[in-house]
């Protein structure tokens, strides 16, 4: 009789906000099972991704050639960039196939402005420890490996750290290098960083015309797509009583505290939500949000 009582219970308190089917299935779990799901929670569709995933998609679908056209994503830090990419790579990934594991291949362009270091930093995610050899050498070893792996698609996340350096000569070589692993390799290049970056991609015709540049900005917050992210994300809480975040008052808060950051904005709902199961609210208020940013937990 009891179980029958919560799930009456459960049924009302959910007839006033849209949930996920997902979320609706554990939304009698226990409270610890509630709060691993929005844990593991790490994406969630909205607009503007939606166009960028597009246009990866169709770089996907090129057919091979010398002049196979890449993309550039550019962002502020936390603003979703990585998010997106892995979002994309783990739709077209098969993990059961182990043959296919380097198909889309992501790396993080190193800190030092360094062509070398980069080739490295890609020949290390084969655990290959390259420690010799010129540029000229790294890079046809880069390569060989490449088709060896059978890579599809090159991502390189951070790029403004090779970008940005004060050298002409290490700006010329970068360029060159992405120029030349795309032509050899015949297969597009992603490239990811802030806004840094894009100055110094803009002064080249030839590298700008192949990796068109895609700018996730932060919302206003007046903007329907940001009031349309958090409509989308209160769907995905397995909370048992409506929050309607995207209204005011704590659509403006969550503003507010975030600048319209994505990241900082799922950061404060899902500590929010797992506030709210913790305390037996079963929604997100703006106490618990004052709350948890008096605790620190909101300083972007």
């Amino acid at each position: 009789m009891v179980e029958i009582k919560e799930e009456k219970e459960i049924k009302i308190l959910t007839e006033n906000h849209d949930l996920d089917e997902e979320v609706i299935e554990i939304l009698s779990a226990e409270k610890y099972k509630r709060m691993d799901y929005i844990l593991d929670w790490t994406w969630v569709q909205y607009p503007k991704a939606e166009e960028f995933l597009k246009e990866l998609n169709r770089a996907r679908r090129q057919k091979k050639s010398v002049r196979m056209r890449g993309a550039m994503i550019i962002g502020q830090t936390n603003i979703g960039k990585t998010s997106l990419i892995q979002e994309f790579i783990d739709s077209n990934s098969n993990p059961n196939d182990k043959t296919k594991k380097y198909e889309y291949l992501f790396v993080e362009a190193p800190e030092k402005p360094s062509i070398k270091a980069l080739y490295l930093e890609i020949l290390s995610r084969f655990n290959i420890q390259a420690s010799w050899g010129t540029a000229e050498q790294l890079k046809q070893r880069v390569i060989r490996v490449l088709k060896d792996k059978n890579v599809k698609m090159l991502f390189i996340d951070e790029i403004h750290n090779l970008l940005t350096a004060q050298s002409t000569r290490i700006l010329t070589q970068c360029r060159n290098a992405f120029k030349g692993l795309s032509n050899r390799l015949q297969i597009p290049i992603i490239l990811i960083g802030t806004e840094d970056a894009k100055e110094v991609m803009d002064g080249d015709p030839q590298v700008r015309n192949r990796y068109p540049i895609f700018e996730l900005t932060p919302w206003e917050k007046d903007d329907e797509e940001f009031q349309s992210l958090l409509y989308t994300l209160e769907s995905k809480l397995p909370l048992r009583k409506a929050s309607n975040i995207f209204i005011s008052p704590i659509l403006d808060k969550i503003y507010e505290l975030s600048y319209g950051v994505l990241g900082n904005v799922a950061v404060i709902v899902k500590e929010s939500a797992l506030e709210a199961i913790e305390r037996g609210t079963e929604k997100i208020t703006l106490k618990i949000i004052e709350d948890l940013r008096k605790k620190g937990l909101f300083q972007f």
